[in-house]
């Protein structure tokens, strides 16, 4: 390992083809080879130059699909370095990786609070919100989020207007529900809610409207059921 360091400090274009071959890895979904790759380049590296590869190895990682080194990773680089320049960039992974793994308790522990102002982790909280049914706070995240002129991908719009309804701002629910895309899983749902919304509100010829399209539209008995 002595003498590839000394090598590889000593032939920088090598160090840097290697460098290509794991960022060509990692765009055409080798993820674990150029997870392999960023973890030798560290072996090889003197300290100062490893910290830059941590970050590129953890979200090959993660890309990978193997979560609990995610955890091994972030926990190494965190330990090297406590006040490292990638911090809250690998944080967001780690956190990405336990609420894949379903261990969403804790990830909670880990969210930093209060969520940074550059919006990166705000998605990320409202899931977690949403999953362990804090209502309250997926919508007031999710609202945060989307008046800092962010938008919404149709999981989140899923998710702002069912906490929403869920915590009695039915209008409100109403609105967002009805921006959810005719293409998605949640499309059908959405228009039940809408239906129970209106039925709620007393307008039941509206709400008559929203279980006719799904009976039209819908292929899942279970919606045509309800």
């Amino acid at each position: 390992a002595k003498q590839n360091r000394e090598f590889f400090q000593n032939n920088w274009i090598n160090s840097n083809f290697l460098v290509d071959i794991a960022k060509a890895y990692h765009k055409v979904g080798i993820y674990d080879e150029a997870q392999k790759l960023y973890l030798y380049l560290i072996e090889i590296m003197s300290a100062d130059q490893r910290e830059s590869y941590y970050l590129p190895m953890i979200q090959a990682t993660y890309d990978y699909g193997n979560f609990s080194l995610v955890e091994d990773y972030a926990a190494q680089y965190n330990y090297n370095y406590p006040e490292g320049q990638f911090t809250e960039d690998i944080l967001l992974i780690r956190l990405k990786a336990l609420t894949a793994d379903e261990r969403l308790a804790e990830a909670k522990q880990l969210l930093p609070m209060p969520l940074p102002e550059s919006g990166a982790f705000h998605p990320l909280a409202a899931t977690l919100f949403f999953r362990t049914g804090e209502y309250e706070a997926a919508a007031r995240t999710l609202k945060e989020y989307r008046e800092a002129g962010n938008s919404l991908d149709q999981k989140h719009i899923f998710f702002l207007a069912e906490s929403l309804f869920q915590t009695g701002r039915l209008d409100e629910a109403a609105e967002i529900f009805s921006e959810v895309d005719p293409l998605e899983q949640s499309f059908h749902q959405s228009l039940y809610r809408l239906a129970d919304i209106n039925r709620q509100l007393g307008k039941e010829q509206i709400a008559l409207t929203f279980l006719e399209k799904i009976v039209e539209t819908e292929e899942n008995s279970l919606w045509k059921q309800y």
